[in-house]
């Protein structure tokens, strides 16, 4: 984990151009470690605390009450600078570390975001997927075993 941590960092680092663990109270650099504080917390699955513990670690000094805080208002930063969410999308979207469970959880958080004929095209092209993943079961069937084969 401490691996896609780094990795994480870095991307945003190079995406934004800051130095995020600088001791700073700059606007960008405080909307930028509120990203990555979302971006550990909702894909990574990381407390409060060890997100704290993760920026004490490398240079900046933060509490898991300032980590409350940035969660509880992503949405309302995020709103007011739409850059974040394209920030958002660069950090998360091809990196080698996302699993398919991250990969899900993006598309999940995508969704609401989604214009009709979005979710329409969408719509059309799940289906078809999911078409191709049953034919391709029936084609290549699993055995089946009894519960007693189990059992012994």
């Amino acid at each position: 984990m401490i691996k896609l941590q780094l990795a994480l960092s870095r991307k945003l680092m190079n995406i934004t151009g800051l130095d995020i663990f600088k001791n700073t109270r700059r606007r960008d650099y405080v909307e930028a470690r509120a990203l990555l504080m979302f971006v550990f917390h909702k894909y990574l699955g990381m407390t409060k605390t060890a997100i704290a513990e993760y920026f004490v670690e490398n240079g900046k000094p933060t509490t898991h009450c300032t980590v409350i805080h940035h969660l509880k208002n992503w949405d309302i930063t995020v709103k007011f600078n739409p850059i974040l969410s394209r920030n958002l999308n660069d950090v998360l979207g091809g990196t080698r570390y996302m699993t398919d469970g991250l990969k899900r959880q993006y598309i999940q958080d995508k969704v609401p975001l989604l214009t009709k004929e979005n979710v329409d095209e969408l719509y059309k092209k799940s289906l078809a997927m999911y078409e191709d993943v049953l034919t391709d079961m029936e084609a290549n069937p699993v055995e089946k075993y009894s519960l007693e084969e189990f059992a012994n």
